[in-house]
């Protein structure tokens, strides 16, 4: 089995209601979100050097999905403040679940899986999601 990485960082804001934490006030993170890929087989370009994805194609598949959750409120949508947020212009990211680490880790999964060419051939094997440089979810195949 190969395996490639990439490594992609956003920052946002996000608030969980009803935790019993700290967490529960709206607070950001500079996330670092790390992607990788896997295949069983390498696929040739031009020159015959085998690879599993071009990185710089992993990059314009994140590419959309960075920009979009970059400065941004992430939410489920039922947080209250979220209305206030609209009314003034805020950027919001609408997750549709609870923004905790492994949610995000999930929805990128997803996200991304719907957008790799060679489908069957490159799958995604794990996003990590790292809040802090000490504490990170992942989502794994």
């Amino acid at each position: 089995m190969y395996r490639i990485s990439k490594e992609f960082v956003l920052d946002a804001s996000h608030q969980l209601p009803r935790h019993e934490g700290k967490c529960a006030n709206v607070h950001g993170h500079t996330y670092t979100i790390i992607v990788s890929l896997q295949s069983t087989t390498l696929l040739d370009d031009e020159s015959n050097e085998g690879f599993v994805l071009d990185f710089g194609d992993l990059k314009q598949i994140m590419a959309p999905i960075i920009s979009a959750m970059d400065h941004a409120f992430i939410a489920a949508g039922d947080e209250p403040i979220v209305t206030d947020l609209e009314k003034h212009g805020s950027k919001i990211y609408l997750l549709g679940k609870r923004s905790t680490a492994e949610n995000i880790a999930h929805h990128i999964f997803h996200l991304i899986s719907e957008k790799l060419p060679h489908k069957g051939a490159v799958e995604v094997s794990g996003i990590e999601v790292w809040e802090t440089p000490k504490s990170k979810a992942a989502y794994l195949r």
